[in-house]
């Protein structure tokens, strides 16, 4: 296994890509193997992703909550199998709770099936806010957690994971080689969980 994993083949699926650390995640993944699917807003910033390996990275520009563009995605994806789908919203909208936690529900609904079709992982990354006074950052950890748990029990018999990462404040970056392992073949031998990072 190299450093960064091997994934060759592996259909791995981004969604806020733009948003540090996904870059580092397009590199790493990239360099294992794996087949991407890049979604974000930035039409330039998904140019730059693609630029890593125009082979292996496809971008889709979709903007953060169009409940529309993800729900029609649900054709193309509904029954391909998907290794893992990593959600960087958290890190992008850390104040919107309810906003995040639709979209958690969103690509559960979208990429449900792909997911157990794949015996898949669905990872959330997210960091703890700088002000300890930051309630509603801090209440959105406490709520990915929660509602990953809850996801994670009830599609434990299909063989999917639900991961969720708190990096330490200004520390995203931290989450991506536990994000890594969590997504790789050795990971799938874990129970979904929440990994707060000190």
């Amino acid at each position: 296994m190299t450093a960064q994993g091997d994934f060759t083949d592996m259909p791995i699926l981004l969604v806020a890509a733009c948003q540090p650390p996904g870059p580092i995640f397009v590199q790493r993944l990239v360099a294992g193997g794996a087949r991407l699917v890049v979604f974000d807003s930035a039409s330039a910033g998904l140019r730059s992703l693609a630029a890593h390996d125009p082979e292996r990275v496809e971008p889709l520009p979709v903007s953060d909550y169009d409940r529309t563009a993800f729900s029609g995605l649900q054709d193309d994806w509904g029954r391909a199998p998907i290794a893992a789908v990593i959600n960087l919203l958290p890190l992008a909208r850390p104040g919107d709770i309810s906003g995040q936690i639709e979209m958690l529900k969103l690509l559960m609904q979208v990429f449900g099936r792909g997911l157990v079709a794949g015996r898949g992982t669905l990872l959330s990354l997210a960091s703890r806010p700088r002000d300890p006074l930051a309630l509603r950052g801090q209440g959105l950890c406490a709520a990915l957690g929660e509602a990953g748990a809850a996801l994670g029990r009830e599609f434990a018999r299909h063989s999917v994971r639900i991961h969720t990462i708190i990096a330490p404040p200004g520390e995203a970056e931290a989450a991506v080689a536990p994000g890594l392992f969590l997504c790789s073949e050795a990971g799938r031998k874990l129970a979904s969980a929440t990994l707060e990072l000190a």
